[in-house]
Parts: structure tokens; sequence; C-alpha cells
């Protein structure tokens, strides 16, 4: 234990440095760190940190820091009561979402700024420096249309720093040399049966001509999340096909290069259909087979 608690100033700058460069990767350290110390030694060390770098006015590395800092105590706490990972996941993303809401208005509110413009003006850096890297994918966007998605943007930011929190947890583990929970397995992921609704309804308000703005913007950003949870759905067939079919190493990498960093949309889709063709009862089924062709 003492070992494991020397580790922890290690695992706090190593989150520091992820929190700069990559942001959500910094998650990771975290959820380590807060398995070693515990959740009132935890939550005190996020929150003299995160206050250090709001009075050196980092305010971007204060967000970032605090808004994981909320996400892995929430998840831990709920996850130590008993919650399924995907209860615990959805409570603590909403919690994280709200407190780092309610800091950004706070902040706004103590400081006499403009949100909006303050938003608009950090976006248009963004674009900009987007623009001189030559990345397609930010091109002819507009500020003002990108700072209506924000709050899909800060819950898609918390979901994926949970995501690889809970996917990097168990090598970090290992080094730290604490006794790991067996977690549910990303290939058993599922999105609850009424999120098929979500996805449809928000579909529908985006792209109707006739939805007033206000209903479109809301659309959009429940678009874009449900676009996110149904990814993972479709990351978790990808990972059951990997496991029923025993696909070998080089054929895995394959498929999550082409799939995961080069098609997500693809992923996104199979996740979809995977609500009414249950990929993974199909693949049992066909692997059976195959086995008694075998015999």
């Amino acid at each position: 234990m003492q070992n494991n608690t020397l580790k922890v100033p290690v695992l706090i700058l190593w989150s520091l440095v992820l929190a700069v460069f990559t942001a959500f990767l910094s998650a990771a350290p975290l959820k380590a760190a807060r398995t070693a110390v515990g959740q009132g030694v935890f939550c005190v060390i996020g929150f003299a940190l995160c206050t250090s770098f709001f009075i050196l006015h980092f305010y971007a590395l204060a967000f970032v820091f605090g808004a994981q800092t909320v996400l892995i105590a929430a998840y831990s706490e709920f996850e130590e009561h008993g919650l399924s990972l995907r209860q615990s996941a959805i409570l603590s993303v909403f919690v994280a979402s709200l407190a780092s809401a309610s800091a950004f208005f706070l902040w706004g509110a103590f400081e006499k700024k403009n949100l909006f413009e303050i938003f608009t003006g950090w976006i248009a850096e963004f674009l900009k420096r987007a623009a001189a890297m030559k990345i397609p994918l930010f091109q002819g966007l507009k500020p003002e249309v990108l700072v209506y998605q924000l709050p899909s943007g800060l819950v898609i930011f918390l979901i994926l720093s949970l995501a690889f929190a809970l996917i990097l947890d168990r090598p970090i583990s290992r080094w730290m040399g604490t006794i790991q929970k067996p977690n549910k397995k990303l290939a058993d992921y599922t999105n609850p049966d009424f999120f098929i609704w979500i996805l449809i309804l928000s579909l529908l308000g985006t792209f109707l001509n006739s939805a007033t703005r206000p209903i479109q913007e809301v659309s959009l950003n429940v678009l874009n999340i449900s676009i996110l949870a149904y990814f993972f759905q479709g990351l978790g067939v990808l990972g059951s096909y990997f496991e029923t079919f025993q696909t070998g190493f080089l054929w895995r990498l394959v498929w999550i290069v082409i799939l995961v960093i080069q098609l997500p949309i693809v992923l996104s889709a199979v996740g979809v259909v995977d609500y009414w063709l249950e990929f993974r009862r199909l693949f049992m089924k066909k692997a059976a087979q195959l086995k008694k062709k075998r015999v």
C-alpha cells in the first residue's frame, strides 16, 4: 500500500501532462489515483490543484482537470455502491456535466463576462489554427454554429474520458500493483432499448425544415451524443466478433484502424442496426454451426 501511495504523485503528474496534450486521456491516471488514496484524499487533491490552476489563470487546464476529477470521483462512488457499469457511467457523466456547466456560469457571473462571446472567440481561434493545419473536417464551419453544440461537446468529452479511463484501468492497475475488480466486457455493451427512440426523434428534430431553431439546436446536441453512444455499441459488436471467431491480432489491428479510426460513423451505424439484428446472437449461432461442422 505504501508503494502505491508513493506512485500517486507520478499518476497526478502523468494526468496533468495528458490533460495538456490530449485532454480526455488524463482521466485514466486519475482513476488509478482514486483507487490508491480513496475518495476523500482524492477530492482534496483534485480541488486543490483545480483551484491553483484557476488562480494562475490556466483556465483550460483547470476545467479539464476539475471536470475529470468530478467524473472519476462520481463514477467510483456509484460503482462502490453497487450500481452497474452503465448506471455508474450515465450518472457520473450527468453529475460531471452539471458541475462543469455550473462552474462556467459561476465564472462568467463572477468575472461579469459574456460566455457566448468568450466561447465564440475560443472556437474562432481553434478554427483558425485548424485552417492553418489544413484539417478538412473543420473547413467552412462558423464559430457561431459550433457554440450551440458545446453542450454535446462537453458530454462527449466526458464520455470519452471515462471510456479511456476504463479501458486503460487494467494496465495502470497492474503497474500500481493493485487488485483490479473485473469490469463488464466492452463486447457485452449495449444501449438501453429506449435510446433508439431518442436517436430517431433527434434525427427528425435536426433535419425537419419545419422545426424551430431552438428545437433543431437541442436535437443536434442529442443526435451527437446518440451517435457516440451507438459507436460504443458498434465497438461492442466488433469486440464480440473478435472473441467469438478468435480473430488474430493482425486482423484485429486492421479492422480497428479501418472502423475505429478511419470510419467511426460505420461503427455507429452497426450499433444502430444491432438493435434489430442482434449481431452478437447471430455470431454465437454461426460459431456453433461452424463448430458442429468441424466435429
